[in-house]
């Protein structure tokens, strides 16, 4: 994320990830990526979900394991 305003691009790679987050990532992993201590709001639920600036939403599986990847039939 950039502090200057602009908001960054950000590549989706299937399988893999989108931006500097990858799939399987622990939430003290995303914080690195990001560039943050702490995510701004942090929500319960069927999957934990960690709110960070600039709209970025992120959900974990298995207890906070692993940032989600979404499963194909």
């Amino acid at each position: 994320m950039s502090a200057d305003g602009e908001r960054e691009r950000w590549e989706r790679a299937p399988e893999v990830g989108v931006g500097p987050l990858r799939f399987g990532m622990s939430s003290a992993d995303v914080k690195v990526a990001l560039g943050v201590s702490a995510p701004q709001e942090q929500v319960g639920g069927p999957y934990e979900q960690e709110n960070f600036a600039d709209g970025v939403k992120v959900f974990y599986c298995e207890g906070r394991q692993g940032v989600c990847r979404r499963r194909r039939a």
